[in-house]
């Protein structure tokens, strides 16, 4: 039987966190816990031998974050509960306020990821969609599952990462790309539902539902699988639906070897 924990402050999740073996359900009562941080300067285990499960007691009174930072994690999954990024003065359209970063076997379901809208920037930034939603970098096996992803600059980004799954989730009101991938292996992107885009026309933003590309990368994206997607302008700004560029061949800079490999979509 799973043993369940049940917190309801943030230093009742950290001590939790720090007595879980592999296997438990860590239960959040609704509320602000703070910046979700696990990393190497974290004072618990980050490798857990069997998954644990960090989710929100009641799905209609979630638990909030206004920042994730997993490094080095493995075999953790998170549910329920919502990523709520407000902007501050000094953030730049690449802030990364949700990360995940050489991690394996993470899950990342039935989220929210709350975006917001930049302030005293710039007339192009000004109003519209700030920073990255989420962030996928290293590791293998990262799922990102039925969430909702809104008010973002590029709502995902999966980056040199092998086994990533991005399932059901539904993307919108973004101001530049829904999804970008970026030297990834065996990754699928089914069933998400990606519509209705808020673009700064002042902007060079190249908008894309899915994007991939490889510059400045020297391993090539191979066995992609996307089906399912709904991409649908909606009553949003015009967008290109999926592009995959390679700007490595054809800027001349490399050849065959980092052609991709082994694509496909459908339905």
């Amino acid at each position: 039987m799973t043993k369940i924990i049940n917190v309801s402050t943030s230093a009742e999740l950290y001590a939790a966190l720090k007595t879980v073996t592999g296997g438990e359900k860590i239960l959040l009562a609704g509320g602000d816990y703070g910046n979700l941080v696990m990393n190497v300067k974290s004072d618990f285990n980050l490798n857990f031998p069997s998954n644990v499960t960090i989710a929100s007691a009641d799905p209609s009174d979630p638990a909030v974050f206004p920042r994730l930072k997993l490094e080095g994690v493995s075999n953790l999954t998170i549910d329920g509960v919502v990523f709520d990024y407000k902007f501050a003065p000094g953030d730049l359209l690449s802030t990364r306020p949700n990360e995940v970063t050489n991690c394996n076997n993470v899950t990342i379901t039935n989220a929210t990821f709350d975006g917001d809208v930049a302030s005293g920037v710039s007339a192009v930034s000004d109003g519209y969609g700030y920073a990255v939603g989420l962030s996928v970098r290293g590791g293998t096996g990262v799922t990102a599952q039925n969430s909702e992803f809104f008010s973002w600059h590029r709502g995902l980004v999966v980056s040199d990462t092998a086994n990533a799954k991005v399932i059901g989730n539904d993307v919108h009101d973004i101001r530049s790309d829904g999804m970008d991938f970026v030297d990834v292996q065996k990754v699928l992107i089914e069933d998400n539902y990606i519509h209705d885009f808020r673009a700064s026309y002042a902007s060079n933003d190249h908008r894309d539902m899915i994007q991939f590309w490889t510059s400045g990368t020297t391993t090539p994206s191979t066995d992609i699988t996307i089906r399912g997607n709904t991409l649908d302008i909606g009553d949003g700004a015009y967008t290109q639906s999926i592009f995959m560029r390679n700007e490595m061949v054809d800027t001349k800079q490399a050849g065959h070897e980092m052609f991709y490999k082994n694509i496909l979509i459908e339905d």
